[in-house]
């Protein structure tokens, strides 16, 4: 599965996109982040199930640290996939161009 958000030439703002995942075991997925204009924070959110509330969920990043988000093109790894997920990026720039997206 793998799940793209895509944004050309937009405002500020926070721009989501939600999607069921199929688990077969404790598995984790990567985000990956690229940034062609202005300013993003991108992050990625679970939970397990529809009463349960959204958390935000963190990951590795290049240099092997945690991370939580994104600001700027890069990947997060070994993040736990949830039943449902949600990747989310807060804008900031009156122009901002990026493509989000997350592989499980």
């Amino acid at each position: 599965m793998n799940l793209r958000l895509t944004k050309t030439a937009i405002g500020a703002g926070t721009y989501n996109a939600e999607f069921v995942c199929q688990r077969l075991d404790d598995e984790t997925g990567i985000l990956q982040v690229e940034e062609a204009l202005g300013g993003v924070q991108a992050t990625i959110h679970g939970r397990a199930s529809e009463e349960a509330p959204w958390e935000q969920v963190s990951g590795r990043d290049s240099a092997g640290a945690v991370a939580e988000q994104l600001i700027a093109s890069g990947y997060l790894s070994e993040i736990p996939i949830f039943p449902l997920m949600k990747v989310e990026c807060n804008t900031s720039g009156a122009s901002t161009t990026f493509s989000m997206w997350f592989i499980e």
